[in-house]
């Protein structure tokens, strides 16, 4: 029987192995954007277990509602920069002034959204200062409910909505709506309709506006509205504001601007890291410096 040498077998799989750990020090896993389901879309309620036979049993699968939940956030028109907000991470101690009362009805509003849904009550969220965080806390709103409820809401300035209808007008006859473009903002379960009465509503606008929210009432299909206007005051037809007044609770943001403490924040927060690391300094030539050498 021929005998081995151990010591050169054990040597050939030390040489064996330390190839694989070259490649494996190299080796990235992939990165998601889903970690849930991996991008495929889809999770197993009841994944197979390897040690017991299937036994005729189907395993079941779901869309995943991660993936869905950015979907529907995409849909909605949701702003970028609010993408990831929802109700719990806005940034409610920005403010100086009181708005415990303001907070309660905002996460009432989310969290108990049937019961408002039954009463047909929406917002109209209004501030005389720009930046005071209408906006944000209406995107928050939205992006909750989408999390929350699998629904799919739309949010969209006042102005982008008129000129969607200005252009579904059918150029052979200006009276008639080509209404395939514009039914999306009547009948989706919530709108947000942003800014309303920033800029100039012509008489014939006023009328598509009053058509908008005069349907929505009838439906019972709620808004959320933002204006730099007291409700009485808006530049609207009489009707168009008793409307307003009647499907939704008046909110009072206060006259702060809580947008440009935020960017000064940011700010600070830079110039804050600026100061406590120069890693500019030593960092030689650069290849334009240098000619394209990087000597």
């Amino acid at each position: 029987m021929a005998g081995f040498d151990m010591e050169e077998i054990l040597e050939a799989y030390r040489r064996k192995w330390e190839g694989h750990r070259a490649q494996a020090t190299e080796y990235s896993p992939p990165v998601y954007k889903c970690p849930h389901c991996k991008d495929t879309g889809f999770l197993d309620l009841y994944p197979p277990n390897p040690r017991k036979p299937a036994e005729g049993k189907i395993s079941t699968m779901i869309y995943c509602p991660y993936c869905r939940t950015n979907m529907l956030k995409d849909i909605s028109g949701i702003i970028a920069e609010y993408r990831e907000l929802d109700i719990n991470k806005f940034p409610w101690e920005t403010y100086k002034k009181d708005i415990s009362k303001l907070k309660q009805i905002v996460e009432s509003f989310v969290y108990d959204f049937q019961k408002w849904q039954d009463e047909g009550i929406g917002l109209y969220i209004y501030s005389d200062v720009k930046g005071s965080g209408k906006t944000m806390v209406a995107n928050a709103i939205c992006g909750s409910i989408c999390a929350k409820y699998n629904m799919a809401a739309r949010v969209t300035k006042v102005r982008d909505f008129l000129d969607d209808v200005n252009k579904s007008y059918d150029s052979r006859d200006r009276n008639e709506l080509a209404g395939v473009n514009v039914r999306k903002y009547y009948d989706t379960e919530l709108l947000v309709l942003d800014d309303l009465g920033v800029s100039k509503i012509t008489d014939k606008e006023k009328g598509v506006l009053h058509t908008l929210i005069n349907e929505r009432y009838k439906a019972d299909r709620l808004c959320i509205i933002t204006s730099n206007y007291v409700l009485g005051e808006l530049p609207l037809l009489a009707a168009t504001v008793d409307r307003i007044n009647d499907m939704c609770m008046v909110l009072h943001f206060p006259e702060e601007p809580i947008r440009s403490r935020k960017a000064l924040e940011r700010q600070n927060r830079l110039l804050q890291y600026i100061d406590s690391y120069d890693k500019f300094s030593d960092s030689g030539e650069t290849p334009f410096e240098s000619g394209g050498t990087g000597k």
